[in-house]
């Protein structure tokens, strides 16, 4: 049982790590777009993986599932500890 719980925090840090690491992106490109805007808004082409973040029911998904994701490995790692 152990084993398998070790195997679920690996995978669930696994997919946490993904998930920031999408969430990290998608900052990154917001506020270099914001920069474009601020300074040719008239120049600025919205990257694909931009214009899903700016819909804002996606974000709120990549969002909970961090939170989600986040919980189970606190869960996780109790149960790895007991």
């Amino acid at each position: 049982m152990n084993r398998h719980v070790s195997e679920q925090c690996v995978q669930v840090q696994k997919e946490l790590a993904q998930k920031l690491a999408k969430a990290e992106r998608i900052g990154e490109r917001l506020i270099e777009l914001a920069k474009q805007l601020k300074g040719e808004p008239w120049g600025c082409a919205i990257e694909p993986e931009i214009e899903d973040a700016l819909n804002s029911q996606r974000l709120m998904f990549l969002l909970d599932d961090i939170k989600m994701l986040r919980r189970r490995q606190a869960e996780l790692k109790k149960l790895v500890a007991a």
